[in-house]
């Protein structure tokens, strides 16, 4: 089945691959409190729509250079946060950051905690490559046929 890719203000991109299994959220760095907003209710959107049934995959890329965290963007990303169904079996969530100190820093201090006392598992990348492997290999354990490639 093709990708269908839906664009949205301020350059956020929602592209469905693998028959609607696959979610890939993705950024362009503007840190306006309006961009932040168009990101952070994709993400809720995106997250109600989940099926009940079966595997699930979403990447959220918030790797674009540009992309800061400002406390506003901290408060929603806590709500999308918030929101996830994290109670549900089947549900690999990757969200890539930019490879900066700050970052790798938060990646390990802040992803043992991802996962605990959830069914979900929800991993931090630094590296959109590392995260589209970590995604097929979940997506071949749960027995999604790779029909196509994760690449972006």
């Amino acid at each position: 089945m093709p990708q269908i890719v839906e664009n949205y203000p301020y350059g956020v991109t929602r592209e469905w691959r693998h028959n609607r299994k696959l979610v890939i959220i993705q950024t362009q760095g503007n840190n306006l409190n309006e961009a932040i907003d168009v990101w952070a209710d994709l993400a809720l959107q995106t997250l109600k729509e989940i099926p009940e049934e079966g595997a699930f995959f979403l990447i959220d890329d918030l790797s674009h250079p540009n992309t800061n965290l400002t406390p506003y963007g901290a408060k929603r990303s806590r709500e999308v946060l918030a929101s996830a169904p994290w109670h549900r079996e089947k549900l690999y969530v990757a969200t890539i950051l930019s490879n900066s100190f700050v970052n790798r820093l938060a990646k390990i201090l802040i992803s043992p905690f991802l996962s605990f006392r959830t069914r979900a598992v929800h991993v931090m990348f630094t590296s959109r490559e590392d995260a589209d492997k970590w995604i097929a290999e979940c997506m071949e354990m749960e027995g999604v046929p790779q029909d196509e490639t994760i690449e972006p």
